[in-house]
């Protein structure tokens, strides 16, 4: 018989609500750490501490920093809809 630990994000089977909240925990540390990097990365860039930066840098170094957000507010969607479904 497989452990109910074993049982995929989603299902019904005994344990799934424990696994989708512990894979919800998991993404958010995973991916949010080295996002969280990049950003960080973009902010010293921004702030000169490599020095100046012409126009084309701080367009690129805008670009990185919006799609960062952006997959962190989607990472937060996704890990509350995990969260959400280990409540039910």
């Amino acid at each position: 018989m497989s452990n109910p630990k074993d049982a995929p994000p989603g299902s019904t089977g005994p344990g799934a609500p424990r696994d989708s909240d512990a894979l919800g925990r998991r993404l958010r540390h995973d991916i949010r750490s080295p996002l969280a990097v990049v950003l960080g990365q973009c902010e010293l860039l921004e702030l000169g501490i490599h020095g100046p930066l012409n126009e084309k840098q701080r367009a690129a170094i805008a670009s990185i920093r919006n799609h960062s957000e952006r997959a962190l507010e989607m990472l937060d969607e996704v890990a509350a809809r995990l969260s959400r479904g280990a409540e039910t």
